[in-house]
């Protein structure tokens, strides 16, 4: 279940894991961008959001 893993890596973020925000990122990383693209409009100015909200 999707729901459970998040919390998962969550609790391994809240314990200092950083390879864990990582690949939470990672995992959420297309609809971050969605939701960029959505609220600003234009393709490259949701990419440049996403990147420098996610360092990936």
């Amino acid at each position: 279940m999707e729901t459970k893993d998040d919390v998962q890596l969550i609790r391994r973020i809240l314990s200092g894991d950083d390879a864990a925000f990582n690949a939470l990122v990672r995992k959420h990383q297309k609809g971050i961008y969605a939701l960029a693209w959505r609220k600003v409009g234009d393709f490259h100015v949701a990419e440049e959001i996403t990147h420098q909200k996610t360092g990936l």
